[in-house]
């Protein structure tokens, strides 16, 4: 029986150009661009998490999959709590 996996970090810290989201295998990282609408951070979230969950699945596969799973979860209310 393996250990289960630690929950990525998300770190929300301007980024970049045009980039939304980054992962990091080495550190479990995800970041987040906070000049993003929330519909676009749950989306993104999906996409930089699916990268963990896969690092060797190719870039389209990953864009199609984690866009078709963040519309589903917003059509379903999944929203970020305010803190």
């Amino acid at each position: 029986m393996g250990r289960k996996p630690k929950v990525p970090k998300v770190i929300v810290r301007p980024l970049p150009g045009d980039t939304a989201g980054l992962a990091c295998k080495a550190d479990n990282t995800i970041e987040i661009d906070p000049n993003i609408t929330e519909r676009e951070r749950l989306r993104v979230t999906v996409h930089e998490a699916y990268h963990l969950a896969d690092w060797k699945a190719r870039e389209d596969k990953v864009d199609r999959v984690s866009r078709k799973i963040a519309e589903v979860l917003w059509s379903q209310g999944y929203r970020r709590i305010s803190r």
